[in-house]
This record gives structure tokens, C-alpha cells and sequence, in this order.
């Protein structure tokens, strides 16, 4: 199994860098990879939130609305 990888980048503010640090690493432990797992978990809580019903041509199925466009 191959497992493929994307990569964001953002800005955030200082306050809440150092707060989300401080938990992936008691989280997570103070090893290479600690971030990006708290990261992952963090986007995936974010997605499942803001995951809506998309009623009408394909009505059913799970997307994701945002600002009327349907995201997969």
C-alpha cells in the first residue's frame, strides 16, 4: 500500500502556536513526527465538522459545502 502526502503551509498566531505545540507534544510525545500527527488529527476533526449532506444531484452522498460550491 502506498501511502501519498500533501503538505500545507499557513500562518497562525503566535498564541495559538505556541498552545497547539505544547498539547501535540503532551499529546504525542517530544519525537520527530509529534506535529503533523496532532496536525492530521486537528484537520480531520475540522473536516468531519464541516461536513454537510448534499441534497439534489446525488442526493445521499457526503460532500462538503462551502460558499455553494460542493468539495469532495
Amino acid at each position: 500500500m502506498v501511502t501519498i502526502m500533501g503538505e500545507i503551509r499557513g500562518v497562525v498566531s503566535g498564541e495559538v502556536e505556541e498552545k497547539f505545540r505544547k498539547l501535540a507534544m503532551k499529546k504525542f510525545g517530544y519525537g520527530k513526527g509529534s506535529l503533523s500527527k496532532a496536525l492530521e488529527e486537528a484537520l480531520r476533526h475540522w473536516i468531519e465538522d464541516h461536513r454537510l449532506v448534499v441534497k439534489g444531484e446525488g442526493a445521499g452522498r457526503v460532500g462538503l459545502v462551502y460558499s455553494e460550491e460542493r468539495i469532495e
